[in-house]
């Protein structure tokens, strides 16, 4: 297991979950995420960080090719191209760009304003295209029903409870959405769309456009697709975030072993071990709810 060693010069207020980098939403990005379900906030992550991000990719996928860590998931072994990266907080994957990133960027501090609430950990890890293979995802609401009686109940749920970022590491024009359509339910003409077309194109889509340093916060209920259909290179950092009071749900769960394992929690900035600790908190016993179902 990597340990990284705990700053003691960061403050109390950030050991109560308070991000390195605090940032204060305008009202006018807080309205925008209510309305369209997204906003962005352009310029933030700092070049110096996303030159670290870059670089600890490559040494995980160096040292999983000469077995120091385990195997990665690839498109391409020979030419390096690795597929979509999750975990990348896992102790055997950890690397201390990653955790950095996370205690001293944007994330949870926006995280927190959006739900209104401090925030536990929910996921950490990389969206990857590339090599020239498409990827092309039909259209889908990540945790609600795109069609039915219980399309509302559960999308409001669901907005109260959690939020995502994609926080590119190279330009990504790959995610497609439909804004305003996190709060409402699916109109006719995006049924009749979908189903002549799964992965064909939406009544109002836009696509999220960014660069590095740009993070896109929404959430993930809009109507939304992954469409890169020239396998464009895609290396995006992907966060969830939840309430800290929201029970771990059966979407994000069998991560408490590997939080809880000997050393772990104890070698992280104390940012990140709060949102961890959060996470092995909210864990019940039994069945773990679905945020799909009412």
């Amino acid at each position: 297991m990597r340990v990284f060693s705990v700053d003691d010069s960061r403050n109390s207020a950030e050991c109560e979950g308070q991000s390195g980098m605090n940032i204060t939403l305008t009202p006018a990005q807080k309205q925008q995420y209510r309305e369209e379900g997204y906003f962005i906030l352009r310029g933030i992550v700092p070049p110096a960080q996303i030159e670290a991000l870059r670089a600890g990719v490559h040494e995980v996928m160096d040292d999983s090719l000469t077995g120091k860590r385990p195997p990665l998931r690839w498109i391409n072994k020979e030419k390096r191209i690795p597929d979509r990266f999750g975990g990348m907080l896992r102790p055997e994957f950890i690397h201390s760009a990653f955790v950095e990133s996370f205690a001293d960027g944007p994330y949870i501090s926006v995280a927190e304003q959006i739900l209104d609430c401090p925030v536990r950990y929910g996921l950490f890890g990389m969206l990857a295209n590339g090599d020239g293979q498409p990827y092309v995802q039909d259209w889908h609401r990540d945790l609600a029903p795109i069609e039915g009686d219980q399309q509302l109940p559960i999308l409001e749920r669901g907005y109260r409870v959690y939020t995502q970022t994609n926080a590119p590491l190279f330009e990504d024009h790959f995610l497609t959405i439909v804004p305003g359509s996190h709060l409402r339910v699916t109109t006719p003409e995006e049924l009749a769309a979908y189903r002549h077309a799964p992965a064909g194109d939406l009544p109002g889509q836009i696509t999220v456009e960014t660069q590095p340093g740009d993070v896109a916060f929404y959430y993930s209920n809009l109507w939304h697709r992954g469409y890169n259909p020239g396998g464009e290179l895609r290396w995006t950092m992907h966060h969830a975030f939840l309430r800290y009071d929201a029970p771990v749900y059966s979407h994000e769960g069998g991560q408490r072993e590997w939080i809880t394992s000997p050393g772990y929690l104890e070698g992280l900035p104390a940012v990140v071990a709060t949102l961890m600790q959060r996470y092995v908190d909210a864990y019940p016993e039994g069945e773990l709810p679905d945020l799909r179902v009412m």
